[in-house]
């Protein structure tokens, strides 16, 4: 019979498990492993697709192409590097999920452009009066 109080002790390799376990899970939920203002990404194309208003000379390229970008807190935009399949085109941030179950997402609007991250992947898509390009990738936060 357990009185009021009385407490079963837990064994060495049972503590050393548990403490395991909460070291893990404080590293996971750790502000520094979420999106955030001034993060940059780095990318790698898996599709660059276009088609011009006439809805000719269609474009892919199956060559992966690389490029980073950058959250932009002070302009609420997100910016690319330089040399991205993007030019120099700067984004509006949207919307933003940061930190949420682990999830970052965002969404992006630029002048003739709208874009979304959502855990890794990205996905952009530009139209003009010559036409529309589509691109993916996937990128990782450093």
């Amino acid at each position: 019979m357990k009185l009021y109080g009385e407490r079963n002790s837990l064994s060495g390799k049972e503590k050393s498990s548990l403490v395991k376990n909460l070291l893990l899970a404080l590293l996971l939920i750790s502000p520094t492993s979420f999106a955030d203002w001034g993060d940059t990404y780095f990318c790698n194309t898996t599709l660059i697709w276009g088609v011009n208003s006439n809805g000719e000379q269609p474009v892919t390229a199956k060559k992966v192409k690389t490029f980073k970008f950058n959250l932009n807190e002070a302009n609420k935009s997100l910016v690319f590097s330089e040399g991205s399949p993007f030019g120099y085109e700067s984004l509006d941030v949207t919307f933003t999920i940061f930190a949420r179950d682990g999830q970052e997402s965002f969404d992006l609007k630029g002048n003739r452009s709208t874009a979304a991250y959502h855990n890794g992947v990205f996905t952009y898509s530009h139209t003009s009066t010559s036409g529309v390009r589509v691109i993916t990738a996937d990128c990782d936060k450093f």
